[in-house]
């Protein structure tokens, strides 16, 4: 059988960002890059890097979690996209004091059970039990070139 098109809907999942920062042999466990279960985090100390949907989700989730403290790094200075419903949801959750957001920051290195974040020309140590990288995904497209798959343009659509 032959097409003259195929239409790839892989998803905008891809292979998850990593982090820019190497991640140190004692915290490579404590490094995720998707969430499954909030409960399995609660009363923790959460680090969530990002501020798209599935950050945002993934924090006010936490947030939800007895005992868990969740601190979300944007690199921006205030909500730039996002679903209204998420935005709400984060507005919420840190007006109750459910987490903090730490704006223009960075997570500059890690280390057993710390997270050093940049926030301009400080640097603070925060201690963390868990983080969480929700920066977005790498599409698979040198896998797909090596396949044979060309990318159409707009304009062969």
């Amino acid at each position: 059988m032959h097409a003259r098109r195929v239409v790839l809907a892989s998803g905008r999942r891809g292979t998850p960002r990593k982090l820019a920062i190497p991640v140190p042999a004692e915290m490579e466990a404590h490094v995720h890059y998707a969430m499954a279960d909030a409960r399995a985090f609660a009363g923790r100390r959460v680090v969530v890097v990002g501020l798209g949907d599935v950050a945002m989700e993934a924090a006010t989730a936490l947030a939800h979690q007895p005992g868990t403290t969740v601190t979300v790094l944007a690199r921006g200075t205030s909500f730039r996209r996002g679903k209204a419903r998420n935005i709400a949801a984060m507005e919420r959750a840190a007006g109750a004091g459910r987490l903090r957001i730490v704006w223009e920051a960075e997570l500059q290195a890690l280390a057993a059970g710390e997270a050093q974040v940049s926030c301009g020309a400080q640097v603070d140590t925060l201690r963390v039990d868990a983080v969480f990288v929700m920066i977005g995904a790498v599409a698979p497209w040198a896998f797909l070139r090596a396949s044979g798959v060309r990318r159409a343009s707009a304009v062969d659509a």
